[in-house]
């Protein structure tokens, strides 16, 4: 028996705790990529691992200790999610720190490095910082949180002013997201190591009306126009105010851009086109709303079509994005040829993949490559 304090500063008596069994770190990335997953879990009847690009779950193997493992690859150069089936129930990586945050956090993160380095694998260039803010909200009358990425040079170029992006994520994902499993702030270092991308501030802030935590969460009440329209008046009226009061950024709005995935695109998209006078860039990555069968562009953001000369002229770029396996794809092909018939401009890409974070993590190296060009 060993002693432990309880939070009143009682010592009581506890079992000693068992040590773990030797070589229970997880995962370990070897040399030819291949990549050993393990779980210490004595007490349990099936592990499984799920691993992105693999289409069902493997089996694990038991040993004497208790520790389940399995060896898989060499895999392809990639960040991969990952989780744990430990008798039916997901869990993320006890032994991992990394996981992809949100609000279901269950799952986390393994890097496979390439040679030469992908985008967005850290790589020995200079790096931007990333800062945390807390502000009050006053359109939704509650505290949020944002996170600021501001480029290598920002704490060096002190006469410079900077373009700003404003990224958002998905449902199910918080404002850290574009971080942990976008990599956001690495692709930006090294594009702008590489001169492929201007210097830029980049603002990730919470894309939900309401507070996801503890009360539930309603992905449709989040999703939808209504919604957009709230956190549009939240990002014009409180968030831009914020950051050009407390960094060196443009005012000007052929220096702001916004851009999301899949539920943020949708954000991205209808803020965007609402907003002309504010935003000069958009880009919109696997929306599921502007693909909807039913979707109508002519309610959803009247006058755009009417006049495609003032379009163009307001936009710099309309950029939109869509893996090629995603069933988006279809309504996102079909919003593009509307367009085009309108003769309103914009830019329309699809890459292999599909509803996926390394489809959206080439689609934001490529996106902040064009802008503020």
């Amino acid at each position: 028996m060993v002693q432990h304090t309880d939070r009143f500063g009682n010592l009581t008596d506890q079992p000693t705790p068992e040590p773990l069994p030797p070589q229970t770190w997880s995962p370990s990335v070897h040399t030819d990529r291949s990549v050993t997953f393990r779980l210490h879990a004595p007490g349990s009847q099936t592990v499984m691992l799920s691993l992105e690009g693999y289409s069902t779950p493997q089996q694990m193997a038991r040993d004497s200790e208790g520790v389940w493992s399995v060896t898989l690859g060499p895999l392809e150069p990639s960040l991969r999610i990952y989780s744990f089936l430990v008798d039916g129930l997901q869990i993320c990586d006890p032994s991992n720190p990394y996981n992809t945050g949100g609000i279901r956090s269950t799952e986390s993160l393994v890097d496979v490095p390439g040679i030469p380095p992908r985008i967005d694998q850290h790589q020995n260039v200079p790096h931007g910082a990333v800062q945390s803010r807390h502000y009050f909200s006053e359109v939704l009358t509650r505290e949020k949180s944002l996170y600021v990425y501001t480029p290598p040079s920002y704490d060096t170029d002190n006469n410079s002013v900077f373009p700003v992006l404003y990224l958002r994520h998905g449902a199910w994902s918080l404002e850290g997201s574009w971080l942990a499993i976008g990599r956001a702030d690495v692709i930006l270092d090294n594009l702008i190591a590489q001169g492929i991308a201007r210097p830029m501030v980049v603002v990730m802030s919470n894309g939900y009306i309401d507070s996801p935590i503890g009360r539930g969460f309603d992905r449709d009440q989040n999703n939808s126009p209504k919604a957009f329209k709230r956190l549009g008046a939240e990002l014009v009226q409180d968030i831009i105010p914020l950051i050009e009061s407390k960094y060196r950024v443009s005012t000007h709005r052929e220096d702001r851009a916004i851009a999301g995935l899949s539920m943020g695109a949708g954000q991205a998209f209808f803020i965007g086109s609402w907003n002309r006078d504010v935003f000069s860039w958009i880009g919109e990555l696997s929306s599921g709303r502007i693909s909807f069968l039913e979707f109508d562009l002519r309610e959803a953001v009247p006058g755009l079509l009417d006049d495609p000369v003032a379009a163009n002229r307001d936009l710099r770029l309309l950029w939109m994005s869509c893996g090629s396996d995603d069933l988006r794809a279809i309504g996102q092909r079909r919003l593009s040829a509307l367009l085009t018939r309108h003769g309103i401009r914009h830019k329309y890409r699809e890459i292999p993949g599909g509803h996926e974070w390394k489809v959206w993590r080439v689609d934001l190296a490529d996106f902040v490559s064009t802008i503020f060009q």
